[in-house]
């Protein structure tokens, strides 16, 4: 897989590193836009949520993937434009048998700058101070992830809205974090490395999966979460969430 070139998006308080598009093609700049938007409009909303004043300090970061619906629904909302749908009822091939099929969701449903989007997504916890990282969990769940993507693939082409095709995309934030208190040293010393630590996650998923074109990372972004937010814990350390994302060519509507 060829590495990744960054940019920053450094504006209002929100510092976020992203990829740029490595495909000129119309569905991929779109998709990327997208994801851009998305991580955005996520950083937006976790700092909107933090209002220490009140004691409101439960950020959804901290918690499981499914504490993450609590910020990424309403983003997908402001970037949709209100079209947006969640827990889409699909058919799924079973993991035992690859013929008959099974009720599912997808995750959510939303339409962008004339594409539907349909997405899967995953959240892991990973620390970022010592070489145990959790890397293997965010494999085996990226590895699902890819596999629930291609499962939806006939359900997908059903929809019946007028756009111009379907993106199966595959959402899988990591939260880095450490189990004390935050040390400036070391929570500097991640924000320099914040696009090594992309990279090392990007090579790892492709080493994994031998270069498989399916499986390599598509997008990488990162955000570097503010002082406020994280020397406001003593007892935990959360200094950054980042997003990998798989973009799949898109489906034609079959009607």
């Amino acid at each position: 897989m060829k590495p990744f070139e960054y940019k920053t998006y450094s504006r209002e308080g929100i510092y976020i590193n992203y990829s740029e598009a490595t495909d000129d093609a119309d569905y991929m700049k779109v998709a990327h836009q997208f994801l851009r938007c998305l991580m955005k409009e996520f950083a937006v909303l976790s700092m909107k949520s933090f209002r220490p004043r009140i004691w409101a300090d439960n950020l959804p970061y901290m918690y499981t993937e499914r504490r993450l619906d609590s910020v990424v629904l309403p983003a997908l909302s402001n970037i949709c434009d209100g079209i947006v749908l969640t827990e889409l009822p699909v058919k799924r091939k079973k993991a035992n048998n690859h013929v008959k099929s099974e009720h599912g969701r997808l995750d959510y449903w939303c339409v962008y700058k004339g594409y539907t989007f349909a997405i899967e997504m995953k959240g892991t916890h990973a620390r970022f101070d010592c070489d145990t990282v959790r890397e293997n969990s965010v494999l085996k769940r990226w590895d699902k992830m890819i596999e629930q993507l291609k499962d939806v693939k006939s359900d997908c082409e059903k929809m019946t809205e007028n756009t111009k095709g379907i993106i199966r995309l595959g959402l899988h934030f990591v939260s880095s974090w450490s189990p004390s208190e935050p040390v400036e040293d070391e929570v500097e010393k991640y924000r320099r490395g914040n696009k090594d630590n992309l990279g090392r996650f990007c090579d790892r998923i492709s080493e994994r999966f031998n270069d498989d074109v399916d499986h390599n990372p598509s997008f990488a972004a990162a955000w570097v979460i503010p002082d406020d937010m994280v020397y406001w814990w003593i007892d935990v350390t959360y200094p950054g969430v980042m997003l990998f994302a798989k973009v799949l060519e898109p489906l034609e509507h079959k009607r």
